[in-house]
């Protein structure tokens, strides 16, 4: 899981990228399949990227803001906070069942 700040905006994400595109797929689609279910454990909707003409996949959550405007930083810091402290828990039990059927050779 990554911040990522840009002039228009930051965010606080999960970027899906083993190396492997069709895994990485497969891993977007099975964290997907509990779309409704980690949203509800995260508090509101995230952006489901699964940018099929690249190879990696993004999940995030992600506001307006000026980068270079430093009034706009403690707003900004915070929502990155709140959201990346929100997207692990709301990830941390279905990364670790995949984690655990990726170790043992299980298809996902």
């Amino acid at each position: 899981m990554v911040f990522a700040v840009a002039k228009s905006y930051g965010r606080a994400e999960l970027y899906i990228d083993r190396g492997d595109k069709g895994e990485n797929k497969r891993i977007f689609d099975e964290l997907y399949e509990n779309k409704a279910k980690i949203e509800k454990h995260f508090g509101r909707e995230l952006v489901w990227e699964r940018l099929d003409e690249k190879r990696a996949c993004r999940i995030k959550s992600e506001t307006e803001g000026n980068v270079f405007d430093k009034e706009a930083w403690d707003a900004m810091i915070a929502f990155m906070v709140d959201a990346m402290i929100n997207l692990e828990k709301a990830l941390k039990q279905p990364l670790a069942e995949m984690n655990k059927k990726l170790k043992s050779g299980k298809d996902l």
